[in-house]
């Protein structure tokens, strides 16, 4: 088994490193090998307690220092797991030292989570299947530093735009903290947030440092292709304190009675599990977009399509935007077909027997008034069509990307006389389904 003879060269390696008068540290590597290779099979962690047991108290203590001292051992932070280190020149704690010395982030460490790779989403799934979308809230990591950078002034900053909502987990370091992310909280009235706070402060700065310290080490040390034992043991510290992290984090991202929920500045009651949670931000997402209409087509209804599926439904657009009469019958492809049955006929916006949309549409009401309200805001002067797609976007509607043409024709072909587009270089457009889509 190449995993037992792994283990059996390391710890063969570090005792033969050792003085022949270090009986005790000797006795403690061999009795961590034992608890790796009979441990494996019978699921038995070697962890602090387990070998200390085996050792005896006496010897314990020091043997650990002296090992550690001499980097022949590694205790995980995460699981008090004891691991054997093949014997290196690279001091690693020492890098690790440095870099935070000179290199420490200025901002709130809990900044960095996202690109770290932790990212807990909050799904809705009873809105999601009832409204025929894919909805979520991003995860934002906010302590006391950093609050501000995503909430300001009640509000949230433009870089949260194009989400359909935020779940922000507030990260109390101690309960001074807690007390001030408490009265942060109540400081916001944005409809698309929702706030995750624990009962108990939670230590997890320092642990973020040091992986953001590993991380530079690591890719520094690529440039001078550092020995194997160097690599094996920066990636066993990574590892560990990527799930200590991870372990840390779960005390606000998993469900339960320690983490209090608030959205408006009032806490959501009764929820002690995962499904509990998804319930309730669905009724939020209903209320959130209040006046988004059902489009019942995974493929367009979202803000980055494919080639093909954004083809089928151009060519669709074009065939009305031309006003030709059956359009069915001028469909070439199954993929047009299911465009314009989802997207037109589906939705009840477009009636097939006339080729006229159909104003009076009530789940499309309140976007067609927005968008003729922004062409009569448009009559005196030119307006960027920016303004217009942010606000179908946003709440109360939150339409995706690959809808808009869709709805966007609909206005166009009842003002067609009315209408101009200019580009940027201030020259007419030619109204299209390519345009639309640009």
């Amino acid at each position: 088994d190449n995993d037992i003879k792994s283990v059996y060269m390391k710890t063969l390696n570090a005792i033969n490193s050792l003085p022949q008068s270090a009986k005790s540290e000797q006795k403690f590597l061999k009795t961590v090998g034992i608890y790796k290779i009979a441990g494996n099979n019978a699921n038995v962690p070697c962890t602090l307690e387990m070998v200390k047991y085996g050792v005896g108290d006496d010897d314990f203590l020091k043997s650990l220092k002296t090992l550690q001292r001499n980097k022949l051992i590694y205790v995980r932070q995460s699981t008090n797991e004891i691991e054997i280190v093949e014997p290196s020149d690279f001091d690693l704690e020492k890098e690790i030292e440095i870099w935070i010395s000179k290199k420490s982030p200025q901002v709130s460490p809990l900044s960095y989570l996202d690109q770290l790779g932790f990212q807990d989403y909050i799904l809705p799934h009873k809105y999601n299947h009832e409204f025929k979308i894919t909805r979520f809230l991003t995860p934002v990591y906010l302590d006391v530093t950093n609050a501000d950078t995503t909430i300001h002034k009640g509000k949230l900053t433009s870089k949260y735009n194009g989400c359909d909502g935020v779940i922000c987990y507030l990260v109390p370091d101690n309960y001074s903290e807690k007390a001030e992310l408490e009265r942060f909280i109540q400081g916001c009235d944005d409809e698309r947030v929702i706030f995750a706070l624990p009962n108990k402060p939670i230590k997890i700065k320092d642990s973020v440092i040091r992986l953001l310290a590993l991380k530079d080490i690591a890719r520094e040390l690529k440039k001078v292709q550092p020995q194997q034992s160097t690599k094996t043991l920066i990636n066993l510290y990574t590892e560990d304190i990527y799930q200590d992290i991870q372990n840390k984090l779960k005390q606000i991202t998993v469900v339960s009675k320690n983490v209090n929920y608030f959205w408006k500045n009032q806490l959501l009651q009764g929820i002690e599990n995962k499904h509990e949670l998804s319930l309730n931000v669905s009724k939020i997402m209903k209320r959130v977009y209040k006046y988004y209409p059902v489009i019942n087509n995974e493929l367009i209804n979202k803000d980055n399509p494919t080639t093909i599926s954004k083809r089928a439904r151009n060519s669709v657009i074009d065939l009305i935007l031309k006003n030709a009469d059956n359009i069915r019958n001028h469909l070439k492809t199954a993929q047009e077909s299911f465009m314009f049955d989802t997207l037109f006929i589906a939705t009840d916006i477009f009636d097939e027997n006339t080729c006229n949309f159909k104003f009076d549409c009530k789940e499309f009401e309140k976007v067609f008034l927005e968008i003729i309200s922004f062409f009569n805001e448009a009559q005196d002067d030119f307006k960027n069509f920016n303004i217009l797609i942010n606000r179908l976007s946003a709440p109360p509607y939150g339409i995706r990307k690959g809808v808009m043409p869709v709805i966007l024709a609909a206005c166009i072909v009842k003002y067609d006389k009315y209408i101009t587009i200019r580009n940027s270089s201030d020259l007419d457009c030619y109204v299209d389904a390519k345009l639309l889509d640009e």
